[in-house]
């Protein structure tokens, strides 16, 4: 079992047995957005000008934000060289409690909390599928939910989402570029990612981020922060995750030309 986690979503509960775990009992996802330059922000880090891996990332939703604001959000990423797409569903805020005990077996599946340090934590569950990248390309021009997403993937939704969403208008929103670089703490104890989103006409949204339990969560979100701001580092006032804000920028922009 993998367990990894990700508004409001109204939810259709089969008769069927719940052994999901608890919010409390998820791990948790530490997100801090920076608001220094890309450059700035890898220098004052220690890193490399040179990042440790990068790809290409879509969204897919209507120019409202349809499906984000019943609580779904569907991504693809792919890394550069990669024979394959990943194709992702997510539905964030959600109790995993309410999530079958099968799908905790299946190793494309996580749930998390996502802590962004300005409300209360947030659970999410997600579920990943290969996508050929010939299928990628096909879906960037012409949206089709039921060539995007696996059966699973959309099992998945009939099971935990209510009413299921309509795809009218759905479109890819993107191409987002992802540069990625691993890096421990200052104590060497933590690993920890930055992780820079670049938009064509969009300021970079970058964040640091690391995993860790929910009892460590609220001292280590303190020390990192202390650590970003020792390295005069500016914190965004937007604490609100680099997803919603680029989908809100890329909804906006409309279609590419």
């Amino acid at each position: 079992m993998k367990i990894t986690v990700a508004r409001w979503v109204f939810l259709l509960i089969p008769s069927i047995a719940f052994a999901g775990p608890s919010l409390k009992s998820l791990p948790v996802e530490i997100h801090i957005s920076v608001c220094s330059g890309v450059s700035e922000t890898v220098q004052k880090l220690g890193l490399t000008p040179t990042f440790d891996e990068h790809r290409t990332g879509w969204f897919f939703d209507n120019d409202e934000l349809a499906l984000l604001n019943q609580g779904l959000m569907i991504r693809a990423r792919q890394k550069d060289g990669a024979s394959h797409a990943q194709i992702t569903v997510k539905l964030r805020p959600y109790d995993s409690a309410r999530v079958s005990d099968h799908w905790f077996s299946d190793d494309d599946f996580k749930c998390e909390t996502d802590d962004y340090g300005v409300s209360s934590d947030v659970g999410a569950c997600s579920l990943n599928a290969k996508l050929k990248t010939k299928t990628l390309n096909q879906m960037v021009s012409n949206f089709d939910d039921s060539t995007l997403l696996s059966n699973d993937q959309r099992s998945f939704l009939s099971e935990n989402l209510s009413p299921l969403p309509s795809f009218a208008g759905v479109r890819a929103l993107g191409p987002i570029d992802v540069s990625d670089w691993d890096f421990k703490s200052t104590d060497g104890t933590h690993d920890l990612e930055l992780e820079v989103w670049q938009v064509s006409g969009m300021d970079p949204v970058i964040e640091v981020s690391t995993r860790t339990s929910t009892g460590a969560a609220p001292q280590l979100r303190d020390v990192l922060t202390r650590m970003i701001l020792d390295r005069g580092l500016n914190l965004c006032r937007r604490q609100d995750g680099k997803s919603r804000q680029t989908l809100e920028y890329l909804a906006k922009a409309g279609p590419r030309s």
